[in-house]
């Protein structure tokens, strides 16, 4: 079942987002979804302008463009406007298209109108022409009435087993729309959603909403028309196939790219990537799964890996690691993948990893920070294809120490803050300074100044370790109470992410930070191959945020971590999990070259500790935009392996 959604208007007209957001979470839950459809008649399509419809496909993507493929509307009356329509929602993250008719097809819906359209145009074609269109239009009109038929005879046969059209038990979701009654009068009526495992119904108040949902009229109430939608599988292992409202010529849904590329036939490379679409790490997870999304269609249009396409199976771990462990047993066990890719939150990351090694299947980590994931806690089938804190420590290390002598550290106060916070305090102590003190906030603080208003005395510098909305927070708060005026103020890169900077402002001026990428056209990342990825990027989170923020590292190393994974199955002639330990030997000792796969530059994985180590990049906020101080090669970033893998 794809249904199409509706679209709630304020008082003034204008899209009611939160409203929406809501209807939107609440028809995709309903069992037996296996879409969504959006910018169709339904959400008022033909009254919404085209940078609403670009904002109504965004906001839809971003609720639950992780859970359900999106079938976006294509609503215009030329084929350049309708061209338009098709790009703007294949960069906004559709899955598949919805075309209606234009209003040429004011005779009708049936193939012969093609014939009837414009007489006076086919009179002067040639009479063999006519008629050879003429028999192509009717022949396919006559397959087309079979195929109908067919559908029409099995679908009843079916029904009348108590069985739905794919098999099993009957599982409808109920929608009482307003229906025509013979008399003519339209009734209104509450839209009914059946929830799984549940007798009750949500309403949705029909009142919310600028047009009522209509059924068919009787005429079309009475044709053999085909419903069966269906898909196999999660996300973009969903391949949609269907009829709209119109019947022949309205609707035309395109299945996932990497089919008309490969085949339905082609067996594909699944990806299992968990990420925090949801809870405290959700701006980030976002981000990242950009990254993952950028990186599997630029290997799709390549031609795949080893000649077969690669699927994205995402699921939400929520930013907890007992549902993120509850995720990873699904994608192992159900879903069958061949290799994990994704993680963001270290305590997510470092619950799951025994999951992994479990069902023997490669993963490769495209975020999480926790030095003990190559360190005291790693296991042969997870690699990092990225930088951790005692490498940003020891690249910082120098520059820190002329900044200042004594610091004060506050720190995210879960396992990647922490372990961050003792790799910094031992780099700031080997260059011959001191860490005075270190305040520990919890993730997800709202209101931070209870902690920072205990931060006083004397010391030169305050080093902040915090990421996403927390980022923020400090930010603007610490400077707020004084703290980043009257202390000099410098951290980890994540504080001042490209996508933290406009929230901000000016408050951020003179931040000094590392990161291993920053979207700017600087020294080292001065490449073609960069500005290649940053335009993609930019181009794809545009989709999802109207505000059009530049890449950050999660964008960055989820897209890298893919590329990663790539390399080594090409390497080792990978056929599926049954050769994971084929893999770890071709990424052990891994080299990444820059380029289109790699653009921050090169870097090697390291044989002990599936440890790689990038290049970093020391900047300081001026005038809201990073400006690169210093550039440490990755070679100079090393520090002694302290992994001890198991044969």
């Amino acid at each position: 079942m794809i249904p199409a959604v509706l679209l709630p208007f304020d008082e003034n007209l204008s899209i009611d987002e939160a409203a929406y957001r809501a209807h939107l979470r609440d028809v995709s839950s309903v069992e037996g979804v296996c879409a969504i459809t959006t910018n169709a008649h339904a959400s008022e399509v033909a009254s919404c302008s085209f940078e609403e419809q670009r904002r109504v496909l965004g906001i839809t993507v971003d609720e639950i463009g992780a859970h359900v493929p999106i079938v976006n509307g294509v609503y215009a009356e030329n084929g350049l406007e309708a061209t338009r329509i098709a790009k703007m929602a294949h960069e906004g993250g559709a899955s598949a298209l919805l075309v209606f008719p234009s209003g040429v097809y004011t005779f009708g819906q049936r193939p012969e109108m093609a014939l009837d359209h414009c007489p006076g145009r086919s009179g002067r074609l040639p009479n063999q022409i006519q008629q050879s269109r003429a028999r192509a239009v009717r022949a396919a009109a006559d397959r087309l009435s079979a195929e109908f038929r067919l559908y029409a005879a099995t679908r009843r046969e079916r029904q009348g087993r108590g069985m739905n059209p794919k098999g099993g038990p009957r599982r409808w979701a109920e929608f009482d729309c307003a229906t025509m009654e013979s008399g003519g009068e339209w009734q209104r009526r509450p839209l009914a959603l059946r929830r799984k495992n549940s007798s009750s119904r949500a309403r949705i108040p029909m009142g919310k909403f600028h047009r009522e949902c209509f059924t068919m009229t009787r005429k079309w109430n009475e044709q053999d028309r085909p419903e069966d939608f269906w898909y196999s599988g999660k996300v973009t292992r969903r391949r949609l196939v269907g009829w709209g409202a119109g019947v022949i010529g309205t609707a035309m849904l395109v299945p996932a790219p990497w089919r008309a590329a490969f085949g339905a036939a082609a067996k594909p490379y699944k990806i299992g990537s968990l990420q925090p679409l949801s809870g405290a790490g959700a701006a980030g997870g976002k981000t990242a799964l950009v990254g993952a999304q950028m990186a599997v269609a630029r290997i799709n249009r390549s031609g795949g890996i080893n000649g077969r396409p690669v699927e994205l199976i995402v699921a939400d771990d929520e930013s907890k690691p007992d549902v993120g462990r509850r995720k990873a047993e699904k994608l192992a066990v159900d879903d069958n993948v061949d290799v994990a890719c994704g993680g963001f939150l270290s305590n997510v990351c470092l619950a799951c990893m025994p999951i992994w090694e479990e069902h023997k299947i490669v993963n490769m980590i495209s975020v999480c920070l926790d030095t003990t994931i190559t360190g005291s806690r790693c296991n042969k089938y997870t690699f990092r294809p990225f930088d951790c804190a005692p490498a940003q420590a020891v690249a910082f290390g120098p520059y820190l120490s002329k900044l200042g002598k004594k610091w004060h550290i506050a720190y995210a106060d879960y396992s990647w803050g922490q372990s961050t916070r003792d790799a910094y305090a031992e780099a700031i102590k080997k260059h011959g300074g001191q860490v005075v003190g270190t305040t520990g906030i919890p993730l997800g603080t709202a209101d931070m100044t209870p902690f920072l208003s205990k931060i006083s005395g004397e010391f030169d510098g305050l080093f902040g370790i915090f990421f996403g909305s927390d980022g923020v927070t400090i930010g603007n708060q610490a400077f707020d109470i004084g703290l980043t005026k009257k202390y000099k103020w410098a951290g980890d890169g994540a504080i001042a992410e490209s996508t933290n900077l406009p929230a901000l402002g000016n408050k951020i001026e003179g931040f000094v930070g590392i990161n291993r990428y920053v979207p700017v056209f600087e020294g080292a990342l001065d490449t073609p191959y960069h500005r290649r990825f940053f335009d993609e990027a930019v181009k794809r989170l545009k989709a999802i945020d109207p505000s059009g923020p530049l890449p950050d590292r999660y964008v960055q190393s989820t897209y890298e971590a893919i590329n990663c994974l790539k390399l080594g199955m090409e390497k080792s002639g990978f056929r599926g999990r049954e050769d994971s330990l084929k893999l770890i030997d071709a990424l052990e000792g891994l080299r990444m070259t820059a380029g289109d796969d790699f653009p921050t530059g090169d870097k090697v994985m390291r044989k002990e500790d599936h440890q790689a180590f990038p290049q970093e990049f020391i900047f300081e906020i001026k005038g809201g935009k990073h400006h690169i101080i210093a550039t440490t090669p990755g070679e100079q970033t090393l520090f002694p392996p302290t992994c001890k893998l198991m044969a």
